[in-house]
């Protein structure tokens, strides 16, 4: 009998060696920002400060792994939902602190017995900071070499993104921690913060979940308006020192951005589960949320607005309307704006319930169509000075007087 019960600890230890040892286990890892579709197991994953991030991690006896750890600071890792069997999983959840260290990270997830040592992987945690301020921001020429003096925070690891409104920009040398100067040329008249990312960042990369990287806080800048019909022009000093100072101009535009919009991220399903087909959402939608669970929740109210983007304070009275298609929602009246001032408006949804669902094998927040509880919002479009009360505003001022979102 101690032969047989001897025999059996020892099948035991070889079966515990073969399932639970790390070696090369990790097929693929799927995650929300850079690798949503999944990437090899040595493809280094990004994270982001002050924002909780979840990978699944797929293999053959991964979900037999008993603890995980990471190197470096601020950086918090620990286990989710596990799926056994074919195509086994886990789930790993990182939560970054704002003041977590930049950089690589080594991942480690650890098993009962580990003859070649733990599976590891590498994760990046980017830089990012924040926008405070752009020099010049409003009536800012088209195509012509321009630089933007911007203050914030690591504008030393920045570079600016790409975006069909302008070309060729980049952060000059010299550049500090609290203000860098970027060199840029617009080609297109509108509105739009500055997009600054991580530099380590690739432009493949910035395709996924953008809002995820891009630095914080960015005012919003105007461009294509210009005073001067020929800015070559240089105006003439006048005789006896002193200087010409700019004309005031009048500019109302819709707000750079609306509020608390629902839609799909994808026009195409992201998968199909027992036949139904799932959408990718904002993550937020699903905070709390892990493994294979649904909800119902309530989107907030839009919030759309109205800005002074001239250099003139609007002292009369003026109509605004948020419409849809043909169909006007609403209309506002702005008393006045000072310049720089945005005027914000709420708009109540008739109906604004929708289900969410979250899963173990997929990554991200989803809605189905066809779900018992159903919504998204329709395209929009602000519309400012509908009444005509404005009639200091240019001709050529009068292009951003309608915005789509």
């Amino acid at each position: 009998m101690k032969r047989i019960i001897l025999n059996f600890g020892l099948l035991g230890v070889l079966l515990l060696i073969s399932v639970g040892t790390a070696n090369a286990t990790i097929d693929v890892i799927k995650g929300t920002l850079s690798c949503f579709q999944g990437c090899p197991a040595n493809t280094i994953q990004n994270l982001v400060p002050n924002k909780t991030t979840s990978f699944v991690v797929v293999g053959q006896f991964v979900d037999l792994s008993t603890s995980v750890e990471i190197d470096g600071a601020g950086v918090g890792v620990g286990y989710g939902a596990r799926t056994s069997g074919a195509g086994s999983s886990i789930i790993i959840n990182f939560v970054v602190a704002q003041g977590a260290a930049p950089g690589d990270h080594t991942v480690k997830m650890h098993y009962l017995v580990e003859t070649n040592g733990p599976d590891t992987f590498k994760v990046h945690v980017v830089n990012k900071g924040t926008v405070a301020t752009i020099t010049p921001l409003t009536n800012i020429p088209l195509n012509q070499v321009v630089h933007l003096v911007v203050t914030g925070t690591k504008l030393d690891k920045a570079r600016v993104g790409p975006a069909a409104n302008y070309q060729n920009a980049h952060i000059l040398a010299g550049a500090t921690n609290g203000q860098c100067t970027v060199e840029i040329t617009f080609t297109q008249s509108g509105q739009s913060g500055l997009r600054l990312f991580d530099s380590t960042l690739t432009d493949s990369e910035l395709t996924h979940s953008n809002t995820d990287f891009i630095y914080t806080g960015s005012p919003t800048m105007q461009f294509g308006n210009q005073l001067v019909s020929n800015p070559g022009i240089i105006p003439t000093i006048p005789v006896g020192g002193g200087s010409i100072a700019p004309l005031a101009f009048t500019d109302v535009a819709p707000r750079a951005n609306m509020l608390n919009i629902f839609r799909r991220q994808n026009t195409t399903p992201t998968f199909t589960e027992n036949g139904q087909q799932f959408f990718t959402v904002d993550g937020e939608n699903c905070n709390g949320m892990t493994g294979n669970q649904s909800r119902i929740i309530t989107i907030p109210d839009l919030i759309w607005g109205v800005s002074n983007v001239g250099t003139a304070a609007v002292n009369v009275a003026f109509a605004s309307q948020l419409k849809s298609g043909a169909q006007v929602l609403q209309t506002q009246t702005v008393p006045g704006l000072n310049v720089g001032e945005t005027r914000n408006f709420t708009f109540t949804r008739q109906n604004s319930r929708v289900r969410v669902s979250t899963f173990v094998l997929h990554i991200g927040c989803f809605v189905s169509p066809t779900s018992d509880v159903f919504f998204e919002d329709p395209p929009f479009t602000v519309v400012v000075n509908t009444n005509g009360a404005i009639t200091t505003e240019s001709a050529t001022n009068q292009l951003n007087n309608s915005r789509n979102y």
